[in-house]
């Protein structure tokens, strides 16, 4: 039997095709190695990086916490009214300036103002039947926004100011006292006698005092005080401010020390003043557009709905010049 010579070509066919089969088993077999896990040459990274050409997805950012603000002082914060009332025993409202501040800002709020309140009511000694503890105590040290307005309660000014209008308006109508609408504080020492130079010395020191103890508790926090809305002015009177002249002159002035001891009390603390005081000269109770009530129901001389949307517009602005940043509005 006689077997005819195999050509070149047909060998080197063979070989090809046996060699193709054999890597493809090969193929099969081996893990695959990823394109991120390999070398410019081909070989496998040993140091784990992803390929250029495939650039990592940018990890989404975390949404920023909300600002944790807290509130303290007396009724001209916490915006006593006959709507809104969220702490019947405070009289605090849910469109106090605080709370309008935090809603615009998306706050995390603390919100213990309180009426009647005094300095030692935030520093150390819990508001009789109206609070449990210090207005301080709601200060931590993750705290980045205090507001303070008070002192008010500490020299007797709206108190004094209601006081007389009462008793003004009994000498007319003796029935307003049968209605609750007047009551004149005629059981206290002190009902219509102005404060001294000493109550004002001690009202700055006592603001020194909250201020320190806030910086003390919240070392990182933005402290401002927001001082008072005017209620009246010595060239405007109207029927709803039921004052002599001799009156309006002593309210006049019990304010204006008011005033000038919060704002050495903020200069020497370090504090931000935010000046309600000037920003209000022109919306007091016997102006055209009044920030504060008259004498009236619930509130006297206490800032009215368009006074506490003044006052949160003036914390906003203050805002802006510090630190702290609004966050974006969520999409």
């Amino acid at each position: 039997m006689r077997f005819r010579p195999v050509s070149r070509a047909f060998v080197a066919a063979t070989v090809t095709s046996v060699v193709i089969s054999t890597l493809a088993v090969i193929l099969m077999v081996l893990p695959r190695v990823s394109s991120g896990d390999t070398t410019s040459s081909g070989a496998p990274s040993t140091t784990g990086r992803t390929d250029r050409s495939t650039p990592p997805s940018t990890p989404p950012r975390p949404a920023p916490e909300a600002i944790r603000y807290v509130a303290l002082g007396s009724s001209y914060a916490a915006g006593p009214d006959s709507h809104g009332i969220v702490d019947e025993k405070c009289l605090r409202t849910a469109n106090d300036y605080p709370h309008q501040v935090a809603a615009a800002w998306r706050m995390d709020l603390t919100d213990v103002t309180c009426s009647g309140s005094t300095i030692d009511n935030i520093l150390s000694m819990p508001q009789r039947n109206r609070a449990q503890a210090p207005q301080i105590e709601a200060v931590t040290a993750d705290t980045d926004l205090v507001t303070i307005t008070t002192g008010g309660n500490d020299v007797n000014y709206i108190g004094r100011l209601t006081s007389a209008s009462c008793l003004n308006v009994l000498q007319t109508d003796a029935s307003q006292i049968l209605s609750q609408r007047c009551r004149p504080q005629t059981n206290l020492p002190d009902a219509t006698d102005p404060a001294t130079q000493l109550d004002y010395r001690e009202l700055e020191r006592g603001l020194v005092q909250v201020v320190a103890a806030v910086k003390a508790r919240a070392p990182k926090a933005v402290v401002m005080i927001v001082d008072y809305l005017p209620v009246v002015d010595v060239s405007r009177t109207c029927a709803s401010v039921p004052l002599t002249r001799e009156q309006l002159v002593q309210t006049v002035q019990t304010y204006n020390a008011l005033i000038g001891a919060t704002r050495a009390a903020a200069a020497a603390s370090g504090a931000l003043l935010v000046d309600a005081s000037a920003q209000g000269a022109n919306h007091t109770a016997c102006s055209a557009e009044p920030w504060v009530y008259g004498y009236r129901r619930p509130a006297p001389y206490h800032p009215n709905r368009a006074g506490r949307q003044a006052m949160a517009g003036m914390v906003i602005d203050a805002l802006r010049q510090t630190s702290l940043q609004e966050p974006p509005i969520p999409s």
